[in-house]
């Protein structure tokens, strides 16, 4: 959480990974795999413009790419439900939240 401690840049992990998960469902109703390239593409260009642009840090998805994404889902599970409060405090602490 501590690479994330503005709002911008979560708001882009969230752009990102909603609009990857729109382009996987898309790939597989409409059976173009290339879909999912493009929705990963998608995912780590938003992320990565949060952390260049905002954050100015370089983005976990550098080392450990699946790895990474779990933290997207929690972070956007967790700023759509409203508990941005809760990740600055992480975001502080340098923790990871737990759901």
């Amino acid at each position: 959480m501590a690479a994330h401690t503005k709002p911008g840049t979560r708001w882009f992990h969230v752009a990102g990974t909603l609009t990857g998960a729109v382009l996987a469902t898309m790939a597989v109703v409409r059976q173009r795999p290339e879909l999912f390239a493009l929705g990963a593409l998608a995912l780590f260009a938003l992320a990565w413009c949060g952390h260049f642009g905002i954050e100015h840090n370089r983005p976990a998805g550098f080392r450990n790419p699946v790895r990474a994404l779990p933290g997207d889902l929690t972070l956007t599970v967790l700023m759509l439900s409203g508990k941005q409060k809760m990740l600055d405090r992480l975001s502080e602490q340098g923790r990871t939240p737990r759901t």
